[in-house]
C-alpha cells in the first residue's frame, strides 16, 4: 500500500539523469535539491489521485495507501509533510546560489499555495477538495521550473538579481535555447489543435461510415 511512496523515487529521478548528462557527475548539490523537489511535490499529487480514484483503484485490484486509510489521516499527513519540505528544499537553492532573490520569492509562493490546497484537503477529506489538490499540484510543478528559467536568464542578463554570471557567447546560446524552445511549444500547440479540429470534423463521417457497413451487412444477412 505504500507503493506511492517508494515510486516516487523512481519517479523524481529525471533531473538526476538530466544533470549527470550535461555536468557528468552525480555528486552536484544542486542535482539532489532538484530531485528533492520533484519527490516532494510528487507525493501530495499521487495522493490527492489515489484518494479521488480510491474506489476505481480497489475495484481494479490496485493497492494505494488510501485503500487501508478509511479516514484519510494518513494520506492527509503525508500531503501536509511533503508539501511543507517544499520550503526548505527551495530555500536551500537559493542558499547555495543555484537561483536568485527572484527565484526564493516565487517558489515560496507557489509553495504557499500547494500548501493552502493541501490544509484544505486535511480538514475536509471530500473528493472535491482531494481534486483540488490534484490541480494544485499539476499547476505547481510546471511553475515551478518556469520561475526557476526565468530568474536564470533574469540573473544572467543582470537585472540586479542574485543569480549567475556567464560570458556573452554562452548568454547568446541560452537566449537563442529559449527561443527554440517558444517555438517548439509554439509547434507542438499547432500540431494538437489542428489533430483535435481533424478529429472533431472526420470523427462523425468516420462513424456514420462504419455504422452504415455494419448495417448493410445485417441487411444483407437478412
Amino acid at each position: 500500500a505504500y507503493n506511492i511512496l517508494v515510486g516516487a523515487i523512481p519517479g523524481a529521478l529525471p533531473p538526476v539523469g538530466g544533470w549527470a548528462a550535461a555536468s557528468g557527475t552525480i555528486s552536484d548539490p544542486g542535482m539532489w535539491l532538484l530531485f528533492g523537489i520533484v519527490l516532494f511535490w510528487q507525493i501530495p499529487h499521487v495522493m490527492a489521485i489515489a484518494w479521488k480514484y480510491k474506489d476505481d483503484y480497489s475495484s481494479a485490484g490496485f493497492k494505494m495507501l488510501p485503500k487501508n486509510d478509511v479516514k484519510g489521516y494518513k494520506t492527509a499527513f503525508y500531503a501536509i509533510f511533503c508539501t511543507l519540505l517544499l520550503f526548505p528544499v527551495s530555500i536551500a537553492i537559493f542558499q547555495l546560489g543555484f537561483a536568485g532573490l527572484l527565484f526564493l520569492i516565487l517558489s515560496i509562493s507557489l509553495a504557499i499555495f500547494y500548501l493552502w490546497f493541501g490544509i484544505r484537503f486535511a480538514q475536509d477529506r471530500s473528493l472535491i477538495n482531494a481534486r483540488k489538490l490534484m490541480f494544485a499540484s499539476i499547476a505547481y510543478l510546471p511553475l515551478f521550473w518556469v520561475v526557476l528559467f526565468l530568474d536564470r536568464v533574469l540573473g544572467i542578463i543582470h537585472l540586479e538579481l542574485p543569480g549567475f554570471n556567464l560570458p556573452s557567447e554562452e548568454l547568446d546560446f541560452l537566449l537563442s535555447l529559449l527561443e527554440l524552445q517558444l517555438k517548439g511549444i509554439l509547434l507542438i500547440f499547432i500540431i494538437i489543435n489542428g489533430i483535435l479540429l481533424l478529429s472533431c470534423s472526420l470523427l462523425p463521417s468516420v462513424i456514420n461510415f462504419f455504422g452504415f457497413l455494419v448495417l448493410s451487412d445485417d441487411l444483407t444477412s437478412i
